[in-house]
């Protein structure tokens, strides 16, 4: 089944030859079907969403091609066994196959080569092909590129034997130059909207070597150059995995030097642009020849798998195609909502699956279509606030109780939205208020929620308190009795005023915890997600010795033990610090509240001797600025010396050491940058899962230092009462 999530990084690799290809055929496959056999298994193995089927001059290949997957539900091997699993056929039903026509174009290279020119071709324009391109195009003897073509231009030459014979003695002898292949195209438009002009920048192979050719020629000095810079402009991308290349056809050969102007780089630009006729991308393809080669090479191409979705690549070839090995941009998959769907007893919504992208989607409708429908249940299956505050409900006036936005229709029609997440994970539009968000990370902004906000601010802040404040106290018995408050609240002693204080800041404290957990999500699904990626990185490790697993796991728990022994250094130095900073404080308070009594001591003996008794504070202020020096950081790291600073260096110099020691038992570099990637999403998970658990046990604390608070909270307040009736 296709999946459209519009325009996501796939493996594209246009240009794959096949057995049975025109020239230099170095398979060693029997016969076709075996090939496409390998090529089409090694393609679902190397996940490769489109493939380029490449021969010179025709395009039979890409029929035969066509022809294997359209048969592909009934192969079977010697033994009536089934070739591909269920989930290989439907794999390789939905990769984008277009056919990819490698031409030979006058004049040569300095290598004494032809130029490489690619034409591919838009598929749903294929049954046009033959009118438009092989039985148009002609090469300079006036014969056309067909099959019909290649024999006549053999016998041309003096070539005997059978068609066969003479087919393949005219195809190897045949060129075509560039102008006439503008001129083919540009007289058919609709040939002009479903070809795509590929060139290669191979100095052994291609374009740039008529660099060196031209100057060959002394007495036709630049004539070569100018046509190397027609056949540019003719090309619409480049083959080429040059990073130079990259950056010159794409106008940025000065972006990374020094000293260079804006100026210059937008002249260069320019420049680039007049030279070539428009920026271009550069892509590669595996260009097999014999079966080991096939998919070595790729390209990352971010498009829908259309020809219309490649052709993005022209609009915008910097941010649409990338050279590397892994996913361009991979997001972490608990953080990627990956589907949504309608689930309702009367079919109000459709049941189909709504596909998102992991990057911008754009939820397009009518008016009451339920574009705001759709966001707000996705919203409400996701929001970790679900709260009478929170923006997913209001309060109804008629009967003075919250609700949910859309609870009469949903009441009505009796459906839920169901959201799942890359990661697998999902959660619906109906789940308990108690149960955590399996995305807390997520932000949701309503309709009209801003404008609201700012009505709201007008008629809930503080000018409205104050209000209700002033007519509460128009009534005497309410005014009198508010004063009495006052009076009994000040009367009392600062030490019964900061028990109070004690319990309500145990209060707060609790609520920021527990808010702090909420923003960090679910110990459950961090769990899950940390299994997940071990998962991962065993699949990854399949081709690992078992001694070589062992050592990465010996090695990989010893960081973890630094890890966590480096949360718990870093947790013991904001402690300290805090202490510190609230000792700096009390001293400082205590200090001035003993310079301003003494000041107005009058007894200038008496003054003297306790300014001398009392002189500890200032000895106590200057210990506390020594310690805090300690605690200075720069650029996140400790200056002075201490035994913080100490064993975090060595933590990490260890950390370090291990890390170096992992990296030989990865395996093949890309399993190792995938492994480390997942490492560090590991470690990111198991940092937020520890910082939770450490915050459930302060949390608890808290909670029993509160029951002890709140005893005395209660004999402050009901003194504070008995007075009052008093």
């Amino acid at each position: 089944m296709k999946i459209n999530r519009g325009s996501e990084w796939r493996k594209w690799d246009l240009h794959v030859h096949t057995k049975n290809t025109n020239k230099n055929d170095q398979f060693t496959s029997k016969s076709l079907d075996e090939y496409f056999i390998y090529l089409f298994k090694k393609a679902y193995q190397e996940n490769i969403a489109c493939i380029g089927i490449t021969d010179y001059f025709t395009i039979d290949r890409y029929l035969d091609a066509l022809k294997f997957i359209d048969e592909i539900q009934s192969k079977v091997d010697d033994q009536d066994n089934p070739i591909f699993s269920d989930e290989e056929k439907e794999f390789i039903e939905n990769i984008f196959l277009l056919p990819n026509i490698e031409l030979r174009m006058l004049p040569t290279t300095d290598k004494s080569r032809l130029i490489n020119i690619h034409c591919l071709i838009n598929p749903d324009y294929v049954p046009k092909l033959n009118n438009a391109l092989f039985n148009t195009l002609e090469n300079e003897g006036r014969f056309k590129m067909n099959h019909a073509g290649f024999i006549d231009y053999a016998k041309s030459l003096g070539q005997t034997g059978d068609d066969n014979k003479l087919f393949k003695e005219g195809l190897n002898r045949y060129t075509i130059d560039p102008k006439t292949l503008k001129e083919v195209i540009d007289k058919n438009l609709e040939l002009k909207d479903n070809i795509l002009i590929i060139v290669s920048n191979s100095n052994n192979d291609g374009n740039s070597g008529l660099q060196k050719h031209y100057d060959l020629f002394e007495n036709e000095t630049g004539s070569l150059d100018g046509i190397r810079k027609n056949i540019y402009k003719l090309s619409q991308a480049i083959f080429s995995n040059q990073e130079k290349d990259t950056q010159y056809f794409l106008g940025k050969r000065l972006d990374n030097k020094k000293d260079i102007t804006f100026e210059e780089k937008y002249n260069e630009r320019k420049r680039v642009i007049e030279e070539q006729g428009h920026l271009k991308a550069c892509i590669v393809g595996c260009d097999a020849h014999t079966e080991t080669d096939i998919f070595n090479r790729f390209t990352w191409i971010k498009s829908h798998l259309t020809f219309e979705g490649l052709k993005q690549i022209l609009h915008e070839p910097e941010q649409r195609v990338i050279i590397q090995e892994n996913i361009p941009n991979e997001k972490d998959k608990k953080l990627i909502i990956s589907q949504a769907s309608f689930v309702s007893s009367n079919n109000l919504f459709t049941p189909k699956i709504i596909y998102f992208n992991d990057n911008l989607n754009v939820i397009i409708g009518g008016k009451s279509s339920g574009k705001s429908i759709l966001l707000y249940n996705i919203a409400k299956a996701l929001y970790k606030d679900r709260s009478d505050e929170g923006v997913l409900k209001y309060f109804d006036t008629t009967d003075n109780r919250f609700k949910y936005f859309y609870d009469d229709l949903q009441n009505e029609s009796d459906f839920i939205v169901k959201v799942k997440l890359a990661s697998g994970l999902e959660q619906s539009s109906d789940r308990d208020n108690t149960e955590p968000s399996i995305l807390p990370e997520i932000k949701y902004i309503p309709q009209n929620h801003l404008s609201n906000l700012v009505d709201r601010s007008k008629k809930n802040g503080s000018t409205l308190k104050e209000l209700i404040k002033e007519l509460i106290l128009e009534d005497p018995f309410a005014n009198e009795r508010y004063k009495l408050f006052e009076d009994n609240r000040d009367s009392n002693n600062s030490e019964k005023l900061r028990e109070i204080d004690t319990f309500f800041d145990f209060q707060d404290k609790i609520k920021g915890l527990k808010k702090d957990i909420q923003d960090k999500g679910s110990k459950d699904i961090l769990t899950t997600s940390i299994t997940f990626r071990q998962n991962e990185i065993i699949t990854l490790q399949k081709d690992i010795s078992e001694e070589n697993k062992n050592l990465y796991n010996k090695y990989n728990t010893e960081i973890q033990i630094l890890i966590n022994e480096n949360e718990k250094i870093i947790s013991d130095y904001r402690k300290l610090k805090t202490l510190n900073q609230n000792i700096k404080a009390s001293l400082e308070k205590i200090q001035n509240d003993k310079n301003s009594l003494l000041n107005t001591l009058e007894n200038i003996d008496i003054k003297s001797e306790f300014t001398e008794q009392y002189g500890f504070i200032q000895q106590a202020i200057n210990k506390i600025n020594e310690i805090e020096q300690l605690f200075l950081l720069d650029d996140n790291n400790l200056i002075n010396e201490s035994s913080i600073k100490k064993q975090l260096i060595n933590n990490n110099k260890i950390k370090r050491e291990l890390q170096e020691k992992i990296k030989p038992l990865l395996g093949q570099k890309e399993s190792q940058d995938k492994i480390q990637l997942l490492q560090t999403e590991i470690r990111t998970d198991q940092e937020k899962l520890n910082s939770i658990i450490k915050i459930e046990n302060e949390i608890k604390d808290l909670q029993n230092e509160l029951i002890i608070q709140k005893e005395k909270f209660l004999i402050i307040l009901k003194s504070i009462l008995m007075s009052i009736k008093a």
